[in-house]
């Protein structure tokens, strides 16, 4: 419906476009309530210092959350595949020793040091499992599905939960009060990331087309 608003004194005089005018009066809203307290749609993860941002929780850290959307979202052999191709900060790779005996060992891209304080990006190896059969460690009883997941780096989730979840970044602005947006602020003195607001693909169609026809922003997590 396109509208035309009137100022006429307190009130508003609206005409929808099949002619009809309405009149509106705008006053203070008794009942406040919030609506992510009764429909929201995203998860908002925040962490500060100084504020209670966004919904509770109880991750320490950010790539906690990621990691446990990835335990939830990714199959085993997904996985497994992932780490195999090392194509990501994490890599398992066979090697054989000069015995002949074989093994797996998990890698993860990281920074190592030498000579003093310098430091150098490499392959560091976090675990090694005597044993040369993938479909062994496949079986689970080596618990290595946890160590992959426990190496992933942020983008690496990104990846994985490419088309599964769905995210923005939340920026606060901290001056004479506080202001959050999905967008950066450009003051690196007084803002900054904080955290993001996810929503996952288990979120019933149905459902989320309502929403988005209640609320036109939110097509802007899709």
């Amino acid at each position: 419906m396109n509208l035309r608003y009137i100022d006429l004194d307190e009130n508003l005089l609206t005409r929808g476009s099949d002619g009809t005018y309405y009149r509106l009066r705008i006053g203070q809203d008794d009942w406040i309530d919030s609506p992510r307290d009764w429909s929201p749609l995203g998860h908002m993860l925040c962490w500060n210092r100084r504020y209670n941002l966004g919904d509770k929780h109880d991750y320490s850290e950010p790539i906690d959350f990621w990691h446990d959307m990835v335990r939830e979202h990714i199959d085993r052999n997904t996985l497994f595949a992932y780490a195999l191709s090392g194509d990501g900060s994490v890599r398992l790779q066979k090697e054989i020793d000069e015995d002949g005996e074989e093994s797996y060992e998990l890698c993860y891209w990281g920074y190592i040091s030498f000579l003093g304080d310098k430091q150098k990006a490499s392959w560091c190896i976090d675990k090694t499992y005597d044993t040369g059969d993938i479909e062994d460690l496949r079986s689970g009883g080596w618990y290595v599905e946890d160590d992959i997941i426990e190496d992933l780096g942020f983008e690496d989730c990104k990846r994985l939960l490419k088309d599964k979840v769905f995210y923005l970044p939340l920026y606060l602005y901290d001056h004479s009060g506080i202001t959050m947006s999905t967008g950066s602020f450009c003051d690196s003195w007084d803002s900054g990331q904080v955290g993001f607001i996810s929503v996952n693909e288990r979120l019933p169609e149905r459902e989320l087309l309502e929403r988005m026809h209640r609320f036109p922003k939110i097509s802007l997590l899709m």
